[in-house]
């Protein structure tokens, strides 16, 4: 797949996925005014080639042995590359990217346990060649309106009528049920996988499996992500932005970015970071427009820096490259 951009109807079809991976092609073609083979023929495509992947990512606020940390390396001359795929490489490891200077790894882990986070910052990195220097964010919140991102080209009528009731959960809930942790399991591979078939592999019934799958969305304990190279949804430019925000205006100014139509991440982070946010945008002009008129607006930011990222290598836990 090259990253030419997807023809208009492609990109709203990809789109009504990214609001709502499981919905079935009946519900994107009458949503969609489309017709249900047009969605079959135009989305099975881009599905069995890759292009777009659709899979649960687990929550880790949901797990309590789980640690979320954002890891920004800076590197040796040549080694950038070499850090940045190892990285990706590790089940722990959601997200990594080089960013625009060339010479940075960020990483977003999930830790598993304070010996696995002690062994990987106090012996892993320091062991490896590639690394100069690193810092180390813990994740404190994640703001839940900011994770369900998709392409700005639905009404909000199409958005409300593809997701799901209760879909964004009031809080994060812990899973720890035998059935529900097989289910979280069998969709993080595939997120489309029909009910019949999850059934199958947990080993309950398709009723069990239905009623499940919902309580595990409610709870927040996972949630569906459709992935694309998002080029070929016509963005050319994706930004990390690092904000130093005072305790008190971190909820508001969390809270006020997570619902920029740019954002698709915003996460309360310790450190003198207090905001990390991650944006897509369609080109630089709309970056800077989001820069200079919304960001900028907000009086408490007392600190800004911007790192457009140039490779992205896995993202919600699904390789890139």
């Amino acid at each position: 797949m090259t990253e030419t951009a997807l023809s208009p109807l492609d990109v709203r079809l990809v789109a009504a996925l990214q609001v709502n991976g499981r919905a079935s092609w009946e519900q994107l073609g009458e949503v969609l005014r489309v017709s249900e083979r047009t969605v079959a023929r135009r989305l099975n495509p881009l599905l069995g080639s890759g292009a777009v992947k659709v899979r649960a990512v687990r929550n880790p606020f949901a797990m309590p042995e789980v640690t979320p940390l954002v890891l920004r390396v800076r590197c040796r001359p040549g080694h950038v590359l070499a850090l940045a795929e190892a990285l990706a490489r590790r089940e722990d490891c959601l997200e990594a990217s080089v960013l625009d200077g060339g010479d940075e790894v960020v990483a977003i882990m999930f830790m598993a346990g304070a010996e696995r986070r002690r062994a990987f910052l106090l012996k892993y990195l320091p062991a490896s060649k590639s690394v100069r220097s690193w810092s180390v964010y813990t994740v404190l919140r994640v703001f839940l309106e900011s994770l369900w991102w998709h392409a700005d080209v639905l009404t909000d009528e199409e958005v409300t009528a593809l997701r799901p009731h209760g879909l964004v959960p009031a809080a994060f809930e812990q899973v720890s049920d035998p059935v529900e942790l097989a289910v979280i399991e069998a969709l993080s591979r595939d997120g489309r996988l029909g009910y019949p078939d999850l059934a199958r592999l947990v080993g309950t019934s398709e009723s069990t499996v239905r009623r499940r799958v919902a309580r595990i969305a409610r709870r927040g304990a996972l949630r569906i992500a459709t992935e694309v190279d998002i080029a070929l949804l016509g963005y050319q430019v994706e930004a990390n932005l690092w904000l130093s925000v005072p305790p008190a205006a971190i909820d508001r100014v969390g809270l006020l970015l997570s619902r920029h139509p740019a954002t698709r991440l915003v996460m309360a982070t310790s450190g003198p970071c207090t905001l990390f946010v991650s944006v897509y945008c369609r080109d630089l002009a709309e970056l800077y427009r989001l820069l200079t008129e919304f960001v900028g607006e907000q009086a408490e930011v007392t600190h800004l820096e911007t790192t457009p990222i140039m490779h992205v290598l896995k993202r919600s836990g699904s390789g890139t490259h």
